[in-house]
């Protein structure tokens, strides 16, 4: 099987023509513009169902309270002894 396939594609001439002005604003060709843009698509794509899939899970099965709670216990343990800086940054209103 060869390494690369042709299509053929039908477009609106106005999308064309926005393809072609990225294409020669970015100094690439028609060919590594839809390539890349397509790349770029399929992978925000199962970047969008992997986040649907992982919030429906969690709709499905939340954490327990003990859970909460022991990862807040885990958190106080490892961050607790650290020197943490509370002063307000100048511009700030936390509201006092």
């Amino acid at each position: 099987m060869p390494q690369n396939v042709r299509v053929t594609i039908t477009l609106p001439p106005t999308l064309l023509a926005a393809v072609d002005v990225e294409c020669c604003r970015a100094g690439e060709t028609r060919r590594e513009f839809l390539r890349a843009a397509l790349e770029t698509y399929l992978r925000q794509r199962r970047e969008r169902d992997d986040v649907a899939r992982y919030v429906q899970a969690y709709i499905e099965q939340p954490e327990s309270e003990e859970e909460v709670a022991a990862i807040e216990a885990l958190a106080m343990d490892a961050l607790g002894s650290e020197p943490w800086d509370t002063s307000t940054p100048e511009g700030v209103d936390h509201g006092s």
